[in-house]
């Protein structure tokens, strides 16, 4: 008709090509093929949980790492990591246990320099290292950042896990920390025992007998846990005891009363505001669901453990009086 213009059809937009960068007027998709190439590395730092080490610096870390070759003998001096090699494994000088770049990191609390080698394919569990894996180097020196860090990245499982020749796992490593007087150890040792370090591996959340009695075996320990468990269950009680309300008398009975009961109870309030009692309670530190079961068995077990020991110590000092006075009556006569 007239009067009427079409529209003229317009090239197709850069994206919208094929990517044939072996074409010099293909500059478009060239640098939407260079994007692409930046979008997973910028994945990978975004899931690395925070800052990475700068390149420069961490190579330097890398080859100034105090560790020295399989083959070597520890007075030929230490040889370090490549710098181009994240997984290679060394021998950790003046030592015969092997050791990875992210447990020589994780055993020195350098966060940067862990997100570093995640971001360039590092495993953060090293299963093929029997001593020095990830989790355990950083509950050894008590770096308790390190340890969520590992735990958020692929390392959950490795609370649990016990070493190859000595049977030694996270938690009990700290207890051997917490007797140099380190309150780091302890604040590690707590985080491991909320996280299933004590569990079985079934996932239901239950404690293994076995690993209770072979990670706590020192008595002052056992009694530090003990307070410890004893408080979070008292501050629990305490709280829900609060949300509850104790506006309750035993003389009221009537339904009425019991209406106006359940409407002054501060837990009513928190209504239709989902998530805000479990915000409260991660603010004001009380332990609930999985962390509260586990708490309760630590409670028993290890008041039980204390009695046991107790009962020990108790039958080795009346053994020693025997001896004594039997010894005693030996000379007289």
């Amino acid at each position: 008709r007239t009067g009427v213009t079409r529209p003229v059809p317009r090239p197709p937009k850069p994206d919208a090509m094929e990517d044939d960068t072996s074409s010099p007027s293909a500059a478009g998709c060239g640098r939407r093929v260079e994007e692409d190439e930046r979008i997973p590395k910028r994945r990978r730092q975004i899931d690395a949980g925070g800052p990475i080490e700068d390149d420069e610096t961490a190579r330097e870390k890398m080859s100034d790492a105090i560790v020295r070759n399989v083959d070597a003998t520890p007075a030929s001096g230490r040889t370090g990591f490549d710098p181009d090699n994240a997984t290679e494994r060394k021998i950790l000088y003046r030592n015969e246990n092997f050791i990875t770049p992210m447990g020589y990191f994780s055993r020195n609390g350098d966060l940067p320099m862990m997100r570093w080698l995640y971001v360039r394919g590092a495993d953060t569990r090293d299963t093929e290292v029997e001593f020095w894996f990830p989790m355990y180097a950083a509950a050894y020196r008590g770096h308790l950042e390190a340890c969520k860090w590992l735990f958020a990245h692929g390392a959950a499982e490795d609370v649990r896990r016990r070493t190859g020749f000595n049977d030694q796992s996270p938690l009990r490593i700290t207890m051997v920390g917490g007797m140099r007087g380190g309150f780091l150890h302890q604040a590690v040792g707590k985080w491991l025992i909320l996280n299933g370090a004590l569990c079985t591996d079934d996932g239901s959340g239950a404690l293994s007998q076995e690993k209770v009695r072979s990670d706590f075996f020192i008595p002052k320990e056992i009694s530090m846990y003990l307070d410890w468990a004893k408080g979070l269950q008292q501050a629990r009680a305490a709280f829900l005891t609060f949300m509850v309300g104790t506006l309750c008398r035993r003389n009221h009975n009537s339904s009425a009363y019991c209406t106006r009961l359940r409407s002054a109870c501060h837990a009513r309030s928190l209504e239709g505001k989902p998530g805000l009692l479990e915000l409260i309670c991660d603010y004001a530190g009380i332990v609930r669901g999985r962390e509260a079961y586990i708490i309760r068995q630590v409670t028993e077990w290890l008041s039980e453990r204390q009695r046991q020991q107790w009962l020990r110590q108790s039958a080795q000092t009346l053994i020693g009086e025997l001896n004594s006075t039997l010894g005693a009556s030996k000379r007289e006569k």
